[in-house]
């Protein structure tokens, strides 16, 4: 997924890489960023933010791609593939 890929982005930009980092830069618990790595949670407009400031890269570009998952994610979820 898009989100996935954001993360991992950021992960090798953390300076250890791990997801206590990856959690740490994005303004959130570890318990969150798992959540989100496992699908059960979204990023949220904080951590888009936060991601595209490290990443060096536009928040609007990277707040499509999340909407992207979270259009196909409902799409999955309703039956409608």
């Amino acid at each position: 997924s898009n989100t996935l890929q954001i993360i991992e982005r950021v992960r090798a930009v953390t300076a250890r890489g791990t997801d206590y980092a990856v959690a740490k830069a994005l303004g959130m618990p570890q318990s969150n960023l798992k959540k989100i790595i496992r699908g059960d949670r979204r990023l949220g407009p904080n951590a888009i933010f936060r991601a595209a400031e490290l990443l060096k890269v536009d928040a609007k570009d990277l707040y499509k791609l999340v909407r992207e998952d979270r259009t196909t994610s409902n799409t999955h979820r309703s039956g409608a593939c």
